[in-house]
């Protein structure tokens, strides 16, 4: 096991079909890492590169678009897509894969596009090609997202219990429509977050208060953002601080951005002058 838990990436196998009439494909293995340098300085340490030519059986069809019925090759699948960042995949790979998402009704294989999705929209921020992509990410998240909705309250104001994976896939449905933009999952967040500073009672389902929060505070204006901040130092469950702090990065203020960097550097020199007294 040492080539596998003493160095860093893993092998990426790469199964190539031959232009020819002698049914060959080509699998090549090379060593995989986000970090083209340290590759590039020690290549010593990635050399287990190897090719092999193979015939496959002439009576072997290939189906273009058929189902692939297991979870864990879909997750793969998705995953491996995210391959497409360090260039060894073309860009329209995973697009094209996740078209098929709103048929999708597992969360591990959503949670794998997810991260497809988001590592593209780093790629594509700020490019006059982001808004095509995020209509496009649109397209294939709101079918699921207007089916399985928000979390359901029981009549007496609890949220009802769910299965994790449902839960789950919940969760990262929500997250990606209102990340790209579902004008749906914005009025809610909004209404929700009027609603607690109104009210002063917090009614926002405990498992989506960070998407909810970070999307009130990307679209409100400053009131909120101020709010979130109060309720970041009157609140005494160390979990829910973290998501109120998180919260606080998602505005695009940068008058707001810059005080809150001053604030987390002043407290972080602070913490660290009590910690050597």
């Amino acid at each position: 096991m040492d080539r596998w838990t003493l160095q860093m990436g893993y092998p990426v196998v790469t199964i190539s079909k031959n232009d020819s009439l002698d049914n060959s494909v080509t699998i090549s293995q090379e060593h995989f890492v986000y970090d083209t340098d340290a590759k590039i300085q020690n290549p010593e340490l990635f050399s287990f590169g190897q090719h092999e030519r193979i015939l496959i059986n002439p009576s072997i069809t290939i189906v273009k678009n058929s189902p692939i019925q297991s979870i864990s090759v879909r997750r793969s699948l998705l995953t491996d897509a995210v391959l497409t960042v360090t260039g060894y995949l073309p860009q329209n790979v995973p697009l094209q894969m996740i078209s098929y998402l709103s048929q999708e009704t597992e969360f591990l294989p959503w949670h794998a596009a997810s991260r497809a999705i988001y590592q593209l929209d780093k790629l594509l921020d700020r490019t006059e090609d982001h808004s095509l992509f995020s209509d496009y990410v649109l397209r294939q998240v709101e079918p699921k997202y207007h089916k399985l909705g928000w979390p359901a309250a029981s009549p007496d104001g609890s949220f009802m219990q769910v299965a994790y994976q449902a839960e789950e896939l919940q969760r990262e449905v929500m997250m990606l429509a209102c990340s790209f933009g579902n004008k749906h999952c914005h009025r809610q967040a909004v209404s929700l977050i009027s609603d607690w500073i109104s009210s002063n009672k917090n009614r926002i389902p405990p498992n989506v208060r960070d998407i909810v929060y970070c999307t009130g505070v990307s679209l409100m204006d400053e009131d909120v953002w101020e709010f979130i901040w109060m309720k970041f130092h009157s609140s005494t469950a160390i979990s829910e601080k973290k998501v109120l702090l998180e919260a606080l990065t998602c505005s695009d203020n940068i008058f707001l951005l810059n005080s809150f960097s001053f604030f987390l550097a002043w407290n972080l020199s602070h913490t660290y002058s009590k910690a050597v007294l």
